[in-house]
């Protein structure tokens, strides 16, 4: 059986602006003449994580499209401050030090906005999203604890990187995603965790890999996805 990731295929780009321009449409006083004295708002992205987004923008991945239709909605031209989103604390600092107006595609967890962030706003989720585990198509496992005393590739100071290492399974830490991917191709580790949706895409790009995404789901990988704002916009 061919196993499904849980990322949603996206709709056209009008669906998701109609979903969210509603929440972008009145930023605060400040930074909302700051964007139309300058003409200019700026979007916190991902560099390397298509199909969501990528700064070589070849294809740019549809959270710079979504970005777009919310710089159109204000009239201003959007500029990019791209920023690994995998360690959440960093993103969020551009943000409150007002070097983006807005960050795409963070967990739609409101722990973010509780008393560790007071100063962040979460949109309503536009997108499921969440973890997989990538193996070999050799490798017969159904799901991680099937995959015991191997070593299992995760990035480090995420949610897989803290399960893994709370569940005693034998990690592999890496700064990137395609360093991960790159150690799949070269069977150094036996599995990795990505992101579900970059999971599927790099797959696509590249079936000479001859990877597979098990088909376990586990909810602590899900993750409904959504815009960050300070919380005065």
């Amino acid at each position: 059986m061919k196993a499904k990731t849980i990322f949603r295929h996206r709709a056209g780009k009008a669906v998701f602006a109609a979903l969210l321009l509603a929440f972008m449409s009145q930023p605060g006083a400040a930074t909302l003449d700051r964007i139309k004295a300058t003409g200019v708002t700026v979007a916190c992205l991902d560099p390397e994580a298509l199909p969501s987004s990528d700064s070589r923008l070849a294809p740019p991945g549809y959270d710079v499209e979504i970005a777009e239709e919310f710089a159109k909605s204000l009239g201003a031209k959007l500029q990019f401050n791209w920023f690994v989103h995998a360690y959440t604390s960093n993103v969020l600092r551009q943000l409150y030090d007002e070097k983006c107006d807005f960050v795409m595609g963070l967990p739609a967890d409101r722990r973010l906005e509780g008393a560790g962030s007071p100063q962040l706003a979460l949109s309503s989720p536009y997108l499921l999203n969440g973890f997989a585990v990538v193996v070999a198509n050799q490798i017969a496992a159904r799901g991680l604890d099937d995959l015991r005393g191997q070593q299992i590739g995760v990035i480090m100071h995420t949610v897989p990187d803290f399960f893994v290492f709370d569940n005693g399974f034998a990690r592999s830490l890496h700064a990137k995603q395609s360093e991960m991917f790159e150690a799949l191709t070269k069977r150094t580790i036996s599995a990795g965790i990505i992101w579900a949706s970059t999971a599927g895409w790099l797959l696509k790009q590249h079936p000479e890999a001859n990877l597979k995404i098990l088909s376990e789901l586990r909810p602590e990988f899900r993750f409904p996805m959504a815009v960050a704002v300070k919380k005065g916009d």
